[in-house]
């Protein structure tokens, strides 16, 4: 059985949006410099927030290797939940990271490149599903 004509297309569109949101989700933080950062706690975990493009980060483990910047406020769990969007690094995500700690070489660089890459790829193929 068929879906309704008019139920694929508002589906196709929303399929789009939420394409063309991640896309513009993934070059904000590709390009962010990550200067605007606020503590929080996820589930009683600490985190970081960055405030201009939404990455966030879990201080267990290794701390803090990518919101590193000093934090300069705290945000509730709530307004964390509202701004938090793309990529969370967990601490199963830094190990590139960890590889290539000085955050000066390029190395640091384009693993931190390949972490959001491969954030990107998985919304990609879960929209494909």
């Amino acid at each position: 059985m068929k879906f309704n004509k008019i139920l694929n297309e508002q589906r196709d569109i929303i399929q789009q949006a939420k394409t063309n949101f991640i896309t513009h989700v993934y070059e904000e933080q590709r390009n962010c410099v990550h200067d605007r950062i606020a503590d929080s706690d996820f589930l009683g975990q600490p985190v970081r927030i960055c405030l201009k493009c939404g990455m966030s980060e879990l201080g267990w483990g290794p701390g803090y290797l990518v919101l590193t910047d000093e934090f300069r406020a705290t945000v509730t769990r709530s307004e964390y939940r509202d701004w938090s969007v793309g990529l969370f690094i967990t601490d199963e995500k830094k190990s590139l990271l960890i590889k290539n700690r000085d955050r000066a070489t390029n190395s640091y660089t384009n693993a931190l490149k390949q972490i959001l890459n491969d954030w990107y790829e998985s919304q990609d193929k879960q929209d494909k599903k």
